[in-house]
């Protein structure tokens, strides 16, 4: 992959997170062959809608190929068709938790893209539902198995099943921090969060979706905790930088900076935050609070280049000498490739760093 083509790929991320033309476009006319390949990043990033939609706000005479433009248009048409029947079945699911009176949130995903722009060009995976306590947990599981859901076993006591046609996940955990040594502040703090959690409208239903503070939180440590592991893609960046594109006036950042403070997170959320203005051209301005220092981020994005969405597209840990991506790769060489992430960002957040493993052994022993 050349630099020529990163470079360009970034340009229209930006362009359709922002729908501004905030680049130069010094790299475009590109060659077929460029565009392919850029093509296939955005594939391998889950970020092709977005991309996309940047693609449509070039000049004429910077189009990518008809034959590159027709296969990516037909992909953008499968993504809507995708997140339309999610968001009819999330609707339908959501209806009947409330009619069974099972409180929930959803996370991440369809609550997620609603910060976007264009919602239905975000690429989504499945549906999560946090459940704050086990009486809840335990009723929802009850209420999809008499449904007919085959309900399977998950990690950190989930579950996961699937809902006519989408796989749904319910979950116990909803702040992905493995620090045990936190996890009372974290639990107090969304409990004190819960008269603020928010309802979006999905197909006329009414879904509940944490407060914004909860979603930084929740959003930013799920990050972390794939970076530690196999890596993470530029769509969860996109989200992160989406959601505080939309932020204003919606919560205190002082108070979201005490947080990370307290559970270890604030200088990994610095390198975060200099990476959204940086990377993906986030306003500084829209922030939640200021960057408290400016750092180099090349090798964050030189990471999240190479892995791709959750480490399925790494290339340089295929098994055969493949030079494109052809779909997801196994995750293999977990040693290799979890020790140097660690390594990095031991400086900035320690706990993290040795929690993450352990957590990691003791759910391969417990099966938990």
């Amino acid at each position: 992959m050349t630099q020529r083509v990163k470079e360009s790929f970034l340009e229209l991320l930006k362009l359709g997170l922002w729908g501004e033309n905030q680049t130069t476009l010094i790299h475009f006319p590109l060659t077929i062959e460029e565009w392919t390949l850029l093509y296939e990043l955005s594939l391998s990033q889950t970020v092709e809608g977005v991309v996309y939609d940047g693609v449509l706000l070039l000049p004429k005479e910077h189009l990518p190929p008809y034959q590159v433009l027709l296969r990516w248009t037909a992909r953008i048409d499968g993504i809507e068709r995708y997140n339309k029947t999610m968001r009819k079945q999330l609707s339908i699911l959501a209806s009947g938790l409330k009619q069974n009176n099972i409180s929930y949130q959803l996370l991440k995903g369809l609550g997620l893209a609603e910060n976007y722009r264009k919602p239905l060009l975000r690429v989504s995976g499945d549906v999560d539902l946090y459940f704050s306590t086990s009486e809840s947990y335990k009723r929802a599981n009850e209420l999809l198995k008499s449904k007919g859901c085959d309900l399977q076993k998950g990690d950190h006591k989930s579950v996961f099943y699937n809902f006519n046609t989408i796989q749904v996940e319910h979950h116990t955990k909803m702040i992905d921090v493995f620090n045990p040594f936190c996890q009372k502040f974290i639990k107090n703090l969304i409990s004190k969060e819960e008269d603020s959690v928010r309802e979006i409208l999905i197909n006329d239903q009414r879904v509940r979706v944490p407060s914004y503070l909860i979603n930084q939180v929740q959003t930013n440590a799920h990050i972390l905790k794939h970076y530690m592991g196999f890596g993470v893609g530029l769509r969860q960046f996109c989200d992160v930088a989406r959601l505080c594109y939309v932020k204003d006036n919606h919560f205190d950042g002082e108070k979201l900076l005490f947080i990370y403070k307290k559970i270890g997170l604030s200088k990994w959320m610095n390198v975060i935050h200099n990476f959204m203005v940086k990377d993906l051209g986030l306003e500084r301005e829209k922030l939640p609070y200021p960057i408290e220092s400016d750092c180099d981020t090349k090798s964050i994005l030189q990471d999240v280049l190479h892995s791709g969405n959750f480490g399925f597209h790494d290339l340089r840990y295929q098994k055969d000498n493949t030079s494109k991506s052809k779909g997801h790769y196994q995750r293999d060489y977990a040693v290799k490739r979890i020790m140097p992430h660690l390594a990095k960002i031991v400086s900035l957040a320690p706990a993290e760093v040795l929690w993450y493993p352990i957590n990691k052994v003791y759910s391969k022993l417990t099966g938990r």
